[in-house]
């Protein structure tokens, strides 16, 4: 027997740059008054006193109901979705927020997010950035060294800007967010400047994620702090032809091929007249010699990148990353067109990507009887976005209509139903969804959507 002793484990820790999912979820449950500050931020692996803050912080809530979990998500689900916007996060929330509120048993969907977002708006204050030293690292260092307090400071800017937070709620400390900022004078160290990531002038108005409605689909997201504000503007009513794709390998293929404008004037459906109307529509002319790729340039002529069949009961809901990465770093593209899907983008997207649609194409969902040609109108204003008929646009009208009432559509989509069906053989039978609510009600279990009858407010 030998005096063995395992060999020293060298190890870094520390939270995430990217504000994505994953820092998303974090920033949600410190949000939610979950997380102690000792932990909420990490440069490092945790030392044994935050540790031992957060177990205590944990054993000192039992047996006091006020701070039960339940009752934490209640009172502070309100300032969770104000603190979401005034971050810029993840539309993947508007999934993860109903799925853990249907959970503790609230009968919440994202249409509560949205009465709560349009109630009280809330300007963007995170000046995050990748390639500017802003990301969510440099955060963690800058409330390390003490120039910030994390989630409290996010309290306190939003407080004196005038936001609707609910300051008494209560949170794992024995603390309401009150007692918590009390003494927070200067949320933010002023001697930062530019490189404060946190700020307490807003840097835009309009941040966070929208809800939009059609009349093709109940609802669905739209991550607007992933747009530019000249992106807000130019999409604001503005209409776009549809390119369908039964999964995002084929639309990828797109993107990648070298003959992309090509491909998309010979798209089935578009024609001459239609080109002229959409331009004309969206303030442009098409004159002789104008080329198919100046008017994508300058974003008049206007693509849908529909990729139906990638929602949860179809195909598990996976992360789409490459579509919304190509879509942003195409040259052309980038100013004329926009992704829609019934499945889910990474909690990073940039640019025009609209997802979560609900109904989803396998349950017989509008986005499931669009085909090529079709002709969208979205008002980034009025949140909508709405099928017209193609022949009367044409002609000068619009007229919106719902694609899936149309007879012509019936035999299109059983195909489609039954491509899809086959499809879910190509994924592991785990990750098949069967019997789950939709992903407005946070795709969970049907008997925990069934016992989410409790309200939130």
């Amino acid at each position: 027997m030998t005096n063995w002793r395992p060999p020293p484990v060298i190890s870094k820790g520390g939270i995430c740059a990217f504000n994505g999912t994953g820092n998303s979820s974090r920033t949600m449950l410190a949000a939610f008054g979950l997380t102690p500050p000792e932990l909420e931020l990490l440069t490092d692996v945790p030392p044994f006193a935050a540790v031992a803050a957060g177990i205590d912080a944990l054993f000192s809530a039992f047996n006091k109901p006020e701070y039960a979990i339940s009752n934490l998500l209640k009172r502070n689900f309100a300032n969770f979705v104000r603190v979401h916007n005034a971050t810029g996060s993840s539309s993947n929330m508007l999934l993860h927020l109903p799925f853990m509120m249907r959970y503790a048993g609230f009968d919440i969907t994202i249409d509560d997010y949205q009465d709560v977002r349009t109630t009280t708006p809330v300007p963007e204050i995170f000046a995050h950035s990748l390639t500017e030293n802003r990301d969510t690292f440099v955060l963690a260092q800058q409330m390390a060294e003490g120039k910030n307090r994390g989630m409290e400071s996010i309290y306190r800017v939003l407080s004196d800007l005038g936001v609707e937070m609910d300051l008494d709620a209560p949170t794992i400390l024995g603390k309401s967010w009150a007692e918590r900022i009390a003494n927070l004078d200067n949320p933010v160290d002023l001697s930062l400047g530019d490189k404060s990531v946190i700020r307490a002038t807003p840097v835009r108005q309009r941040s966070g994620v929208d809800v939009i409605t059609g009349s093709f689909f109940e609802n669905c997201a739209v991550k607007t702090s992933g747009m530019s504000d000249h992106l807000l503007s130019h999409f604001n009513d503005h209409v776009f032809i549809v390119r369908y794709y039964e999964n995002e390998h084929l639309c990828n293929a797109d993107f990648a091929a070298a003959d992309m404008v090509d491909r998309l004037m010979k798209t089935e459906g578009v024609d001459p007249e239609l080109i002229a109307a959409i331009v004309k529509r969206n303030g442009g002319d098409v004159t002789d010699g104008t080329s198919s790729r100046d008017m994508l340039a300058q974003g008049l002529l206007s693509f849908a990148f529909v990729i139906g069949g990638q929602g949860p009961q179809a195909y598990g809901m996976p992360e789409m990353f490459a579509p919304s990465q190509n879509l942003r770093h195409h040259r052309i593209l980038e100013a004329s067109s926009m992704l829609i899907t019934d499945g889910r983008y990474s909690g990073v997207t940039k640019g025009a990507c609209i997802g979560h649609m609900v109904p989803e194409a396998f349950v017989g969902g509008g986005i499931g009887h669009l085909q090529n040609g079709d002709v969208l109108r979205l008002d980034l204003t009025k949140l909508t976005l709405d099928w017209l008929d193609r022949d009367a646009f044409v002609a000068g009208q619009e007229i919106v209509a719902n694609p899936a009432d149309l007879p012509t559509r019936a035999p299109l989509f059983a195909e489609r139903q039954h491509r899809m069906i086959n499809r879910q053989q190509d994924i592991a039978a785990s990750n098949v969804m069967d019997h789950v609510s939709n992903a407005a009600r946070g795709i969970v279990p049907g008997v925990v959507d069934r016992r989410a009858v409790n309200p939130w407010r």
